[in-house]
């Protein structure tokens, strides 16, 4: 399936929920991408070190820009509808565009919304997106050992551990075991049909 006619012309789709807006990234969220990673809490499972200047969070916003335009990717602001503020991101990124085959999750929020199931809601869309808009047969997602609440967030989504890669990742000055989940479209089909 070729995404350039669907979802994906110049711009990259924003989407809604009951409490959040989900939009691209711009340069003046520079200030809440800063203040969002500059909290070693939220940076902690990240594979990054907490940002320590607001140039730091602008390029990060750059990259996220660049990897939609080479449609490797795309990443959203997380936007409380209540007071909208940039309270997170969550993203897909190493996108099979040209297959539609498959992309990898990812997300963070800040800590002072964590168990409020906001990132629930706002990955529910996102995966929605992936499955019933562009096609995608397979979203992954890529955990650091010991982040418990990813686990926790991705088993109420779904998704199935597959495996550990032993040593795969780096996390704080060491390797470390990532654990592989998956969910598939035919899987978000049947969980959708059970919830209608």
């Amino acid at each position: 399936m070729d995404m350039t006619g669907t979802i994906v012309g110049s711009e990259q789709p924003t989407l809604e929920t009951e409490r959040l807006v989900l939009r691209p990234l711009t340069p003046d969220d520079a200030p809440a991408v800063f203040r969002l990673y500059s909290d070693e809490a939220v940076t902690a499972f990240l594979g990054f070190d907490a940002l320590k200047d607001e140039e730091q969070a602008a390029e990060i916003i750059r990259e996220a820009i660049q990897r939609f335009e080479e449609r490797r990717g795309m990443r959203w602001g997380i936007i409380l509808r209540q007071t909208s503020d940039l309270i997170g991101t969550c993203s897909y990124k190493r996108w099979e565009w040209a297959r539609a085959s498959r992309a990898e999750l990812g997300c963070d929020l800040l800590r002072a919304y964590w168990g409020t199931g906001l990132m629930t809601e706002a990955l529910r869309e996102t995966i929605r997106l992936g499955f019933e808009v562009t096609g995608v047969n397979r979203i992954e997602a890529m955990v650091f050992e010991g982040a418990e609440r990813s686990v926790t967030l991705l088993n109420k989504l779904g998704f199935q551990l597959e495996g550990v890669l032993r040593d795969h990742g780096y996390l704080n000055g060491r390797l470390c075991d990532d654990m592989v989940f998956s969910l598939l479209k035919r899987e978000w089909e049947e969980q959708t049909g059970d919830l209608a």
